[in-house]
């Protein structure tokens, strides 16, 4: 990856990247049936992962030095550090579901698993014709996540057309390290993110299959949330970390509605409201050390209140081919790409797309245009501070160093000619 960062021909801040990625995985599963009611599975699945990046940023450091920052650097300097992660999961995990009777069907399952992480990192050095400085020694270290998870469920057949059930689902992200690490306290690991989601929800298909209605209600606890933040790992030395400080809770409904009125008509709908909340993020106070700041107060991450979409499809018969028309329209509200930033907050947008498809024999033409509206909005947002790329002597912190930005494509005009032999 090659990101300037910066809006200028200088490299006020520029990052090159040279990653490699692989993997190995296997899964192993036996299935079966016992007495027509009970059906079964089990097994073992293994994930080996090699990750690692030799990262070089450049900056005009001199200039910070001249803005009266203790870290200004000479120029044509470089800043790089190199990182590895190595992981290695297996998990064991088994499922059932029994069918109590005409109506009901009950299903349990359990998940173990286990996730050893590596971690091999050289932190950030200057490096200056050649020359590297501080030498600084490896930051090596390992973390073990260990998690048993289970999952439930109970559904009823209301009739031949309605069901309705009940889900319990508990997930987890394993624990890990910072790449972007400056010292041996940076480059702690954090602890493992664990979920517990419950939902209660209506599937039905209605008018001959012409008619189908989705709607559920869930409430999930996300805990021990990593965020990064600055705080003090010596005396008077401030750096960015990543560590498990926050939790959150959320709580939504979606309706879903697909339908066929006419032949060849198809209308697809759906609705999300979401209610999203920190109930802990507590971070250090840079002012007073050994106290804390409540930023639960803040709004999580990519959390719409409310999310619409309504999709029109129409086709019909027309020469020797079908010709089809589509229309799609999106509504998101109010929604935050960075909590702690007040410019990642996005402002309610909406988006047009439309298309007109021929299908013929084996090939399809397509004239589409998304984003008919050209409507521009904010997809990711983000901020480098100066302790995410230099160590901070003292007490002196800039807290917005540099912000970058991603927006969404804009309008997008195109034709497809798609081939699709059937032999």
């Amino acid at each position: 990856m090659d990101m300037d960062l910066d809006a200028s021909n200088s490299d006020f801040y520029h990052v090159k990247q040279d990653q490699t990625y692989e993997q190995f995985n296997q899964e192993i599963t036996m299935r079966g049936e016992w007495r027509e009611n009970l059906d079964y599975a089990a097994g073992l699945y293994y994930l080996d992962t090699a990750y690692n990046v030799y990262q070089r940023e450049y900056h005009i450091l001199a200039q910070l030095g001249d803005a009266g920052l203790s870290e200004g650097r000479a120029p044509g300097e470089i800043q790089e550090l190199s990182s590895a992660q190595d992981s290695e999961m297996l998990s064991l995990f088994a499922h059932a579901e029994y069918i109590l009777g005409e109506q009901w069907i009950a299903d349990l399952g359990i998940r173990w698993s286990e996730v050893d992480r590596d971690f091999d990192h050289i932190p950030s050095r200057i490096r200056l014709d050649g020359t590297l400085s501080p030498l600084r020694t490896q930051i090596v270290g390992d973390e073990t996540s260990k998690e048993l998870l289970w999952n439930a469920g109970i559904s009823y057949k209301v009739d031949e057309e309605a069901m309705v059930y009940f889900r319990y689902t508990e997930g987890f992200l394993p624990g890990g390290f910072d790449e972007n690490a400056m010292s041996a306290v940076s480059g702690n690991s954090y602890g493992a993110e664990t979920s517990r989601t419950a939902e209660i929800g209506l599937k039905s298909d209605w008018w001959d299959d012409r008619l189908r209605v989705n709607v559920v209600y869930y409430e999930t606890e996300l805990n021990n949330k990593v965020e990064r933040f600055d705080a003090f790992v010596d005396t008077d030395v401030i750096e960015s970390l990543l560590d498990n400080v926050a939790e959150v809770e959320i709580s939504g409904w979606e309706v879903e509605i697909k339908s066929m009125p006419l032949e060849g008509l198809y209308i697809h709908t759906s609705y999300s409201h979401i209610n999203s909340d920190y109930n802990q993020y507590d971070v250090p106070n840079l002012s007073t050390p050994g106290e804390f700041i409540n930023l639960s107060n803040l709004t999580p991450s990519r959390a719409p209140a409310d999310n619409l979409y309504v999709g029109l499809d129409y086709r019909f018969p027309l020469g020797p081919g079908t010709f089809g028309v589509y229309g799609g329209y999106r509504l998101f509200s109010d929604y935050q790409t960075y909590p702690l930033l007040p410019e990642g907050d996005v402002k309610n947008w909406t988006a047009w797309d439309v298309a007109v498809t021929y299908e013929w024999r084996d090939f399809l033409f397509r004239i589409f245009s998304n984003n008919v509206k050209n409507k521009e909005f904010v997809q990711n947002i983000n901020q480098v501070t100066q302790t995410a790329i230099l160590p901070v002597e003292g007490r002196t912190v800039v807290p917005s160093l540099i912000t970058s930005t991603e927006y969404n494509q804009p309008r997008y005009n195109g034709l497809e000619i798609i081939y699709r032999p059937s032999f």
